[in-house]
């Protein structure tokens, strides 16, 4: 199951993570699966504000964080399909961090999920977060002409997603 957020955030709070996560200074990113070559640019996320302002929207039980990042990606750079973690009880949370008012439904920036026999899309919007079981293979896809933001929070919870 996917799990989409939106309207949770005041204008002024997304455009302070986003002022935020443009000042990080990032490294060459990271394989998404073996053969493939690293895509993107990522930072370590230590800012517990940041965290506390997304984690608070998720209702779990319980929430055992193990890793907080940034992902830049570049324009037209061309991640590929990879899980975070084979254990279904552990989540991927995405927030979508870039603000600029641009045409995002031209400019791309969506996140594919494969679903058995069909991908689904879900649309960047600004502000917008996405929760998903780690084990579903999922993709990022670039803007065409902007640097894309997302903060990914990876975290173990007793709750599948259904």
């Amino acid at each position: 199951m996917i799990k989409v957020y939106d309207n949770f955030l005041s204008e002024k709070e997304k455009q302070e993570i986003y002022d935020f996560c443009k000042k990080q200074s990032y490294h060459r990113g990271e394989i998404d699966r073996p053969g493939c070559p690293p895509t993107g640019l990522v930072s370590n996320l230590n800012n517990q504000n940041i965290i506390s302002k997304l984690m608070k929207q998720i209702t779990d039980e319980k929430k055992d964080m193990f890793r907080t990042y940034i992902n830049l990606f570049i324009p037209n750079e061309r991640p590929y399909y990879h899980i975070d973690n084979n254990d279904p009880t552990y989540k991927t949370c995405l927030y979508y961090v870039n603000t600029d008012k641009i045409n995002y439904m031209d400019e791309g920036g969506e996140t594919y999920f494969i679903q058995t026999d069909f991908i689904k899309g879900v649309s960047f919007v600004p502000g917008r977060m996405v929760l998903f079981n780690s084990n579903i293979m999922h993709k990022a896809t670039s803007f065409r002409n902007k640097d894309r933001y997302t903060i990914a929070l990876k975290f173990k919870s007793n709750n599948i997603l259904k």
